[in-house]
């Protein structure tokens, strides 16, 4: 393969997260966590619970995007498939 072929490849493993993502809005648990507002609605009792849930949310994101969003990508990008 030729260095430019390998640099589109690189190219289009990485823009879409890399270059478009920070067009979009996003919406982050922990804001909710940290307001004012949260504590109205949360009784002190329940913190502990919504902690553990939101952190379970955060790693399934994480585990999500990088072996649905990036995981074919990379595979693409070693040769393994295509």
């Amino acid at each position: 393969s030729s260095l430019l072929s390998q640099a589109l490849i690189a190219l289009f493993v990485f823009f879409p997260y890399l270059i478009l993502r920070p067009l979009f809005p996003t919406t982050r648990l922990s804001y909710t966590n940290n307001s004012d507002k949260s504590a109205k609605y949360r009784s002190e009792e329940r913190k502990g619970f919504y902690m553990t849930g939101t952190q379970m949310i955060k790693y399934f994101y994480i585990w999500g995007k990088h072996v649905m969003g990036f995981g074919h990508l990379y595979l693409f990008f070693l040769g393994e498939i295509g």
